[in-house]
């Protein structure tokens, strides 16, 4: 489905026009997880850190339910120790805590609901060693949604957090 923003109305596929900016949009639900992202790009570091225990480096707060693929490139080039970084919703930690020597991109498929919050949590293994975060985003299945809610034109906003 595409979708076409000109001056102050949206164009959908199927022709109709809407004139009024979107307020209180529903979550959208029954999600599957694919690879329209929503959320940071994988670039330059976000966020580091050189603790030993695991902290909160960055969240998105879930604007649908059901199944999204969280993706996230991590780690550090320096090789010089093992990284270590986990998916965590809600604040509780979500499948296996991943390792890494290097730079590396990661993916984990969630279950979620409207309002979830979608963390990463990271630590280095190495006293004054870097674990960077270079990017952190949620993929769905639907490219109408993700152009949607990255759209700065609706209120619905991401829920970016970092």
């Amino acid at each position: 489905m595409a979708v076409t923003v000109s001056g102050t109305s949206i164009t959908f596929n199927d022709a109709t026009v809407q004139t009024t900016a979107a307020t209180g949009v529903g979550a959208l639900t029954g999600v599957t997880a694919g690879t329209y992202y929503y959320g940071y790009s994988l670039g330059t570091p976000m966020a580091q850190t050189i603790s030993g225990s695991a902290i909160k480096m960055a969240e998105i707060r879930a604007q649908c339910s059901g199944t999204v693929r969280v993706q996230w490139a991590w780690g550090s080039s320096s090789g010089v120790t093992t990284y270590y970084s986990r998916v965590y919703k809600n604040g509780v930690a979500q499948g296996t805590e991943l390792s890494t020597g290097t730079r590396t991109v990661s993916t984990f498929d969630l279950a979620i609901a409207a309002n979830d919050l979608v963390q990463i949590y990271m630590r280095s293994g190495g006293t004054c060693n870097t674990n960077s975060l270079y990017g952190f985003r949620i993929g769905i299945s639907s490219p109408a949604y993700v152009e949607i809610h990255n759209n700065p034109w609706f209120n619905t906003g991401l829920g970016l957090i970092y």
